[in-house]
C-alpha cells in the first residue's frame, strides 16, 4: 500500500491505527520464495507516502530472493543434499512450525471460551493489536499460561 491514508482497509481495523502511531505511512510485502515454496515475506515499512521507485523495487525483490536462498540452504544443510525433494518438503515443514504457538494459542482459547477456530485465532490477533504486541508474542504468553483469555 503505497499511502495507508488512501485505504479504508476494513481486514485489519486496528491496523491503520497501530501504523499512524508508528509513523507509517507505506507499506509493501515482498514474497520471500523460491519455486513452489513460499517461506515468508519481506515487509517494508515507509514514513513517506508513495510507490516504490522501480529501483527501489528491484532491490526488495534481490533482498527477498537473497533470503529465500539463505533459508533454503539452512534446509539443505541439515539433509541429504542428494534428496532435495525431501528438503523442500521438510522446509514447508520447518515453516509451519513456525506458527506452532499461535495453533496451540487458539486452540487453547477455543477451549477456554468455547469459540470457533476462527472466532479464537481473531480474538488472539486483536489482544495482540489492543496490548502492542505481536501474534506470537501473545501465543507464548497463552501456551505458557501467563495468560488467560477472558469472556
Amino acid at each position: 500500500m503505497p499511502d495507508l491514508h488512501a485505504y479504508n482497509e476494513l481486514r485489519w481495523p486496528a491496523f491503520q491505527d497501530a501504523a499512524e502511531r508508528a509513523w507509517v505511512r507505506a507499506v509493501f510485502a515482498i514474497p520471500i520464495r523460491t519455486g513452489r515454496v513460499t517461506f515468508g515475506a519481506l515487509d517494508l515499512f515507509r514514513s513517506t507516502p508513495g510507490p516504490l521507485s522501480a529501483t527501489q523495487l528491484a532491490d526488495a525483490v534481490l533482498v527477498a530472493s537473497a533470503a529465500a536462498q539463505i533459508l533454503l540452504a539452512v534446509v539443505i544443510d541439515s539433509t541429504d543434499e542428494s534428496d532435495s525433494a525431501g528438503s523442500v518438503e521438510q522446509w514447508e515443514q520447518v515453516a509451519s512450525m513456525a506458527r506452532i504457538e499461535i495453533y496451540q494459542a487458539t486452540g487453547m482459547i477455543m477451549a477456554q471460551l468455547k469459540l470457533s477456530a476462527a472466532l479464537a485465532l481473531i480474538r488472539l490477533r486483536a489482544y495482540a493489536f489492543a496490548h502492542d504486541q505481536t501474534a506470537n508474542e501473545v501465543a507464548r504468553q497463552i501456551v505458557s499460561r501467563q495468560l488467560r483469555m477472558e469472556l
